[in-house]
């Protein structure tokens, strides 16, 4: 029997514009304040008390155009539940999402610092994807790529050392883009397709790099999307994951967690 006063939450929830609250996490956007992160407020999706906590943190690749029992955070809660028998976490899982359009890797850094950094939270996972480097880049021109990476990981190592004052762990996933690609495609441009996940798993080692823990995803992707039974990562009409791709990227961050065992250190 887990211990806590939740449970592995049932029910439904789509998050896709700006602006939606709903029962299992919240969305956010640059126009719901003009003075950017400092505005929402985060008192409604408060945890259950005694549970393990986990917040995923990012921007629309945390929770994008999909129902909740579809997301990396269902996968990641309601496995941590199924396994406890075996995974050694003796607390009730809580997952909750919060997205925020259009931030970056700096103000995650930041907001996490802020809001999360006094015991709100056992575990916080931040899909990271291009644009919030690219973003950060955009607000840094002045600054070279060697200049840029010194910031953040600078920034990132503050927040981690704010998080590990309170028993906070942070973990960065590296989510590459996802173009949809059809068997026939996969044929007939294998090029373009392994320069993808090569281009994927050099944005990977730049997250490395920060030197905060990492989950690197590619190669496993690669694999499963080449693989007999195959896994179409990408959405027909934008670079976000797909439903399925979200349902296995969560899968596979389940997978890592209970490798890792956050809760156990």
């Amino acid at each position: 029997m887990l211990a806590g006063s939740g449970a592995p939450s049932q029910a439904n929830g789509i998050a896709r514009d700006a602006g939606f609250v709903g029962p299992l996490g919240v969305a956010i956007g640059p126009d719901v304040d003009p003075r950017g992160i400092i505005g929402p407020s985060l008192a409604g999706i408060s945890q259950p008390k005694g549970t393990y906590r986990i917040v995923f943190f990012g921007d629309s690749f945390d929770f994008y155009g999909i129902t909740w029992p579809e997301s990396m955070q269902a996968q990641v809660e309601a496995g941590l539940a199924r396994d406890h028998d075996s995974n050694g976490l003796n607390r009730c899982p809580s997952v909750i999402a919060i997205r925020y359009s259009g931030i970056d890797i700096l103000d995650v850094a930041s907001f996490v610092r802020t809001f999360l950094a006094d015991g709100e939270a056992d575990l916080v996972i931040v899909p990271v994807e291009g644009d919030l480097l690219g973003y950060a880049a955009r607000k840094h021109p002045e600054l070279s790529q060697a200049a840029l990476d010194a910031l953040i990981k600078k920034q990132l190592t503050t927040t981690q050392q704010a998080l590990t004052a309170s028993g906070t762990r942070i973990l960065l996933v590296p989510v590459p883009y996802s173009t949809q690609v059809s068997p026939l495609e996969l044929l007939a441009l294998p090029a373009d397709f392994l320069e993808g996940f090569e281009q994927a798993r050099k944005f990977e080692d730049r997250v490395a790099s920060f030197g905060m823990p990492t989950f690197r995803l590619a190669a496993e992707m690669e694999k499963a999307e080449r693989g007999p039974n195959r896994v179409a990562f990408g959405s027909p009409d934008d670079p976000h994951p797909s439903s399925q791709g979200f349902t296995w990227i969560g899968k596979a961050i389940l997978r890592y967690l209970e490798s890792w065992k956050p809760w156990s250190r």
